[in-house]
């Protein structure tokens, strides 16, 4: 078993499983028993407790972590460093990988590869507005939650997972797959490194393959460092090609290249998103620089006895052949009839020669090389007869055709306009646009195109076509609008999916409220509003109350009753109430703890010493056992004769034992309520100092609200 489980860190993040196994550190799933809530606790390896330089940057790396706020950021809350271990405290997330995820539904639809790798851009401009660079982003570190909102983990941790030395080892390149060229090669980075493992995530989750891959680890650096990758479209011809431009130059071996920062990867994003079949022709593609750098690598490829690329060989194409057509019947005749004359000549020859033949031999043959010669002539000139006449047709049929449909007549060819922002159904209907045919790709939902009006074309307006050449056309549904849910009183994380569901963005604005921590409380605009698709809402999420600084008031001589209206009215509560002989009336506070104008925060507890009244002069003090696996705090009350004799709010898996004291004379029967439950009832002697458990329903505590149903007053 692992030697955490079941342990209290810090005495207070109670571990309760293992819920991830890292190179550098395990993460399990815990509960803060101050309050409750759910966290994930990442305790270091030992292995890496022994560096003292390690410790030290680590530590001011974290609480510069800490101070990340975002939504699509794991929140940190707390950090914990002794000579034992190094603990942070993390926001828990109950959803999977982004790599679980690719493992199942790779590769991903544009739409869904823009979803996430907006929410992992807009978090690393975040980042790199504070100054930190992640250096190990990769869809291991990207948890996904149930509302398709994604949270990066792993800030500022990956920078330190490099040696000193900065050698090519397999600690150094855990995620190799994913690093850029200059973490590679072991040289500074910045956060264009960040932006080319996006571009790496980018290229996954549109091709369903990594860029580079090979048999080691340093191989795969070695290909980050030297190749290309293929090009995204000729693994997935359905990538829009302004997407493919913009993966391709997050994928920049040089970094001033690539993207500068994630904001201006986000401009790009937003612009293809607004017209997906933009063109962005990058300086790159054409820059004499980048020309000069792939003529130096073909060159030290060469050097090194490497084979250049197909591409680079210059081959020549293949030359095509025209095929030859069946000829017509009249050409067959023809043919025929020019054969059989072809083929008589030598026969008359032959017939005309007879004399000389026999003087030749009695065999009545021409030798063999004079007949060859007779005969091959013959076929000649049958070949070039049936040539002759092909030809001669062949004349006669392009001529007529030249004739009757003039096929040569130059067309001249019309300019495409810019029909973005007409209307379709004018567009289609107009004189003037009939010399083009039109198709509709798709409709879309879309804010800025009211129904009906066209969002983009193919090709492009200025681009010169032949007459009725096709133009696709992406037309506009409309604003998309959703009537709000309501979202009053719900878990945040449900919230947040049920926006998502209806296309709407969403804010988080924290605010103090007597709701429990994390509930929604309102929202903006509120419950059944119709709204557009893609509004940003917003979210008010409770903090739990407020703990405000406030003066404890002096409350001697009050009354009970009293003392607590005049501190609930402040946000404080009683605590413990101890009755002593007093000649005060009975239930009149004498003392009380805290004095009166110290300083508390709402939410505290105020000790009263009460009077008991006349005649009560003995005192007994109680031992009762209470339920040790109660870890939460609970509210334990001593009554007689239908009034409070004491009172206390105390954790039973700590304390143990509630210990009120009473005084008083002659016998008394004390109830002992536990969160308003009766607990158990006691025969007290104040004379003897004797008392006596009479009634035990202790067996039927299984929490701080348990037997909520069976509530007694005695």
């Amino acid at each position: 078993m692992d030697q955490y489980i079941g342990k209290k860190i810090e005495g207070r993040y109670l571990v309760n499983e293992l819920i991830g196994v890292g190179g550098m550190a395990n993460v399990y799933k815990a509960t803060d028993v101050t309050d409750g809530k759910t966290v994930a606790v990442k305790v270091l390896r030992e292995e890496f407790c022994d560096n003292e330089e390690f410790l030290r940057r680590f530590k001011n790396e974290s609480k510069a972590i800490a101070m990340l706020s975002h939504p699509n950021i794991i929140r940190v809350y707390d950090v914990c460093f002794s000579h034992k271990m190094q603990v942070i405290v993390m926001e828990y997330v109950d959803g999977i990988s982004l790599k679980e995820y690719l493992e199942e539904q790779s590769p991903l639809s544009w739409k869904e590869t823009l979803h996430f790798i907006t929410q992992v851009l807009r978090a690393l401009s975040h980042a790199h507005s504070k100054g930190i660079v992640h250096r190990d982003i990769k869809p291991q570190n990207v948890m996904l939650l149930p509302n398709a909102q994604i949270k990066i983990t792993d800030f500022g941790i990956a920078r330190f997972a490099r040696s000193e030395a900065r050698t090519l080892t397999d600690r150094a390149f855990g995620s190799v797959h994913y690093i850029s060229p200059e973490q590679a090669r072991g040289e500074h980075t910045d956060q264009r490194a960040d932006l080319y493992s996006s571009g790496v995530m980018m290229y996954e989750m549109l091709t369903g393959q990594l860029p580079f891959d090979a048999d080691s680890p340093v191989s795969v650096a070695l290909k980050q460092i030297e190749m290309d990758p293929p090009a995204p479209r000729s693994i997935n011809p359905s990538i829009p090609e302004g997407l493919e431009e913009i993966t391709m130059r997050a994928l920049q071996k040089d970094p001033e290249q690539r993207y500068q920062s994630a904001d201006e990867m986000l401009a790009d994003i937003e612009r293809f998103k607004a017209d997906p079949s933009v063109r962005f022709e990058y300086d790159y593609l054409t820059d004499s620089e980048a020309e000069g750098a792939r003529c130096r690598r073909t060159i030290l490829n060469l050097k090194k006895g490497k084979k250049p690329l197909a591409s680079e060989e210059g081959k020549r194409p293949p030359v095509r052949r025209t095929p030859i057509h069946s000829r017509t019947e009249k050409e067959r005749r023809h043919a025929k009839k020019r054969e059989e004359t072809e083929d008589s000549r030598p026969v008359r020859r032959y017939e005309e020669e007879r004399p000389a033949r026999r003087e030749r031999g009695s065999s009545g043959r021409l030798p063999r090389e004079d007949y060859q010669e007779e005969s091959g002539g013959s076929v000649l000139m049958a070949l070039a007869g049936i040539t002759a006449a092909f030809v001669v047709i062949s004349i006669v049929f392009i001529g007529a055709m030249l004739y009757l449909n003039n096929p040569l007549e130059k067309v001249p060819d019309v300019l495409v306009p810019d029909f973005r922002g007409l209307q379709y159904d004018a567009v289609t209907s107009a004189e003037e646009y009939s010399s083009f045919t039109f198709e509709v790709e798709d409709n879309q939902y879309n804010d800025l195109y009211e129904r009906g009006e066209i969002i983009s074309q193919k090709p492009k307006e200025g681009t010169k076509v032949k007459p009725n050449s096709v133009v696709r056309l992406v037309v506009s549904n409309g604003t998309k609008v959703v009537k709000m849910p309501n979202l009053i009183g719900l878990e945040e994380t449900e919230a947040y999916y049920q926006l998502a569901q209806l296309d709407l963005e969403y804010q988080k604005v924290e605010i103090f409220s007597d709701q429990a921590a994390g509930t929604v409380v309102a929202t903006e605009p509120g419950y059944d509003s119709e709204i557009p698709a893609s509004t940003i809402v917003k979210v008010h999420v409770s903090m739990g109350p407020e703990n405000k600084i406030v003066d404890v008031p002096n409350l001697k001589g009050m009354s009970i009753d009293a003392a607590r209206a005049q501190l609930e009215s402040i946000g404080l509560e009683i605590g413990g109430i101890s009755y002593v002989a007093s000649d005060e009336p009975r239930d009149t506070v004498l003392s009380q703890d805290p004095a009166p104008t110290s300083q508390m925060s709402t939410g505290g507890f105020v000790n009263l010493n009460v009077s008991a009244g006349e005649g009560q002069s003995n005192m007994i003090t109680l031992h009762i056992a209470l339920p040790e696996e109660v870890t939460d705090v609970v509210k334990l009350q001593a009554m007689f004769d239908g009034k409070i004799l004491s009172e206390e709010r105390l954790q039973p898996s700590t304390a143990r034992f509630w210990k009120p004291t009473f005084q008083g004379s002659g016998t008394a029967k004390i109830f002992i309520l536990y969160n308003d439950f009766l607990y158990q009832t006691y025969e007290v002697n104040f004379s003897t100092g004797a008392y006596t458990l009479v009634e035990d329903n202790s067996e039927n505590v299984t929490g701080p609200t348990a037997a909520a149903g069976s509530q007694a007053t005695p």
